[in-house]
C-alpha cells in the first residue's frame, strides 16, 4: 500500500526541489521584503526554524543578514530603549542600578559606533611629506624646528 503522501523533504534526485510550504515561505519572503523570519513563519503557518532552514537552503538568508547589518544601529537603539523602558521600581530595588546604567552605556556606545559617531577623542597626527619624522601638532611648539 502506498503512503497517503510522498515525503518530498528527502528528494535525493533533485535536492533543490521545493515542498509547497517551502514555496509559500519563499513567496512570502519575496512579497514582504522587510518581514523578519519570525513574521514569515506566522504568515505561512510554519515554524521559525523551518523558515530559517528554507531561506538558508535557497541562499535567501543573506538578504536578512544584509538587512540586519544595514539597520544594526537602529536595532541596537531599539534594544536600548526596551532595556531602559523595562526598568521598574522593583527592578531598581532588586538589581544594582549601576549594572543597568553600565548596560545602557554599552548599548549607547555600540549605537554610536554603528552611526560612525566618535566614542573617544583622538589627537590628530599630521604627517608632512618632507619631514624626516612625523610631528604631533598638539605637542609643545618647541619640538618643531627648521632644519
Amino acid at each position: 500500500m502506498e503512503p497517503a503522501h510522498k515525503d518530498t523533504h528527502q528528494d535525493t534526485k533533485n535536492p533543490l526541489r521545493m515542498t509547497p510550504l517551502q514555496e509559500d515561505i519563499i513567496k512570502a519572503h519575496k512579497r514582504h521584503k522587510s518581514a523578519t523570519s519570525r513574521e514569515i513563519a506566522k504568515l505561512t503557518n510554519s515554524t521559525h526554524a523551518h523558515v530559517l532552514r528554507t531561506l538558508k537552503r535557497f541562499n535567501l538568508i543573506q538578504d536578512n543578514i544584509k538587512r540586519y547589518k544595514d539597520n544594526r544601529a537602529d536595532i541596537l537603539a531599539g534594544i536600548q530603549d526596551r532595556l531602559l523602558s523595562s526598568i521598574t521600581l522593583e527592578d531598581v530595588q532588586k538589581t544594582s542600578l549601576r549594572d543597568k546604567i553600565v548596560s545602557a552605556g554599552i548599548l549607547y556606545d555600540k549605537e554610536r559606533l554603528e552611526r560612525d559617531q566618535a566614542t573617544m577623542i583622538v589627537k590628530p597626527l599630521v604627517t608632512i611629506q618632507d619631514l624626516k619624522e612625523p610631528i604631533d601638532i598638539t605637542a609643545d611648539q618647541d619640538q618643531i624646528t627648521d632644519e
